[in-house]
This record gives C-alpha cells, structure tokens and sequence, in this order.
C-alpha cells in the first residue's frame, strides 16, 4: 500500500547476487515510480534494476518517465555488472507503463519508445525477463527484440489486448496489454 517515488535515482537496485521480491498484497494500489518532475535534469533511471542480482515482481504499479532529453528511461531493466554477473526478472503480475507526461510519443524510435518498458541489455546474452502475468501499456512482452538479453513469456502464458490475443508487436495505438 506504499507508494515509492524516485526522482533522480532508480527505485530499486539488485546487485551482486542480490535477490528482492515486490509483493504489494494491499488492497490499496502501490505505485513505484521512477522519472524527472519538473523538468529536472538527470540521467537514466529504473524502477526496478536487477545486474548481477535477482527481482520477483508479483504485484504493483511501475511507472517511469522520459529522461532529461526527453528520451527512455527503463521500466524494468536486466542486465550484466561489471563482472559479468547476468540479472534476471520474473514478472508475476503488476501494471507497467511508460509515463510520457503529455509530450508525444515516438513508439518508432528504439531509443525514445516501448521497448524499455522491459529492457535486456546484457553484454554476456545471459539476462533474462520471464514474464508470467501484469499489463503493459504500448508493449507486447515477448513479441519484440528488446535489448541483448532475453524477454519471454512463461509457460502456457498468452498476450492479450481485451479478449483478443495478440501474436505480433504492437502498431503503436496507446494500448494495454496483458498476459495471463
């Protein structure tokens, strides 16, 4: 039931063998979010970060912004540290969204759109993002080459928009996704 804002930092950072799990059981909506307010000026910044270290997400809203430059920060972010030590996310459930706070949206630019909502980049190939429930807004999680590392959908789990399931990447129609 807590909501957990980060403004020039990441909201949460796995590292190291590090191992975290986010299970919001209120009934009260607890959001993460991590992004610029009032136009302030920082870099990059996560809600959630793992490198070299573990994160379970089973519920909660996760929310980031654009960068300084307008530009992506990443939702959900796996990747390797500095001695190649892979993170990996598991996503059980939970809301996912980029906030682009009223400026237009370029879902066409890989580096000003959807595919860092959920992001591996990872110079060893061994990051990992299994998604196994949530709803993503403008973001079809398994559908699209994200990054280096590996996004899939657990077993037996579908992409949906409404009741319809969705087999490609998404047109860039300001839509939530879900899987179940």
């Amino acid at each position: 039931g807590f909501n957990i804002t980060a403004p020039k930092s990441d909201a949460f950072e796995i590292i190291d063998g590090g191992d975290l799990t986010i299970d919001n059981k209120s009934t009260t909506e607890s959001t993460v979010y991590a992004g610029v307010e009032s136009g302030e000026g920082v870099g990059s910044l996560c809600a959630v970060w793992a490198h070299g270290g573990k994160a379970t997400i089973n519920n909660g809203t996760f929310r980031v912004s654009q960068d300084k430059d307008g530009k992506r920060n990443d939702c959900i972010y796996a990747g390797s540290n500095s001695d190649s030590k892979s993170g990996e996310i598991i996503i059980n459930g939970g809301k996912f969204e980029f906030d682009w706070g009223g400026n237009e949206k370029n879902l066409t630019n890989a580096y000003n759109g959807d595919q860092f909502l959920l992001n591996c980049a990872d110079n060893v190939n061994t990051a990992k993002i299994t998604v196994n429930g949530g709803s993503f807004k403008n973001h079809v999680p398994g559908k699209e080459s994200v990054g280096d590392g590996e996004v899939s959908l657990g077993e037996g789990m579908k992409v949906y928009k409404g009741n319809t399931e969705v087999t490609t990447a998404h047109s860039g129609d300001d839509a939530w996704y879900n899987v179940k």
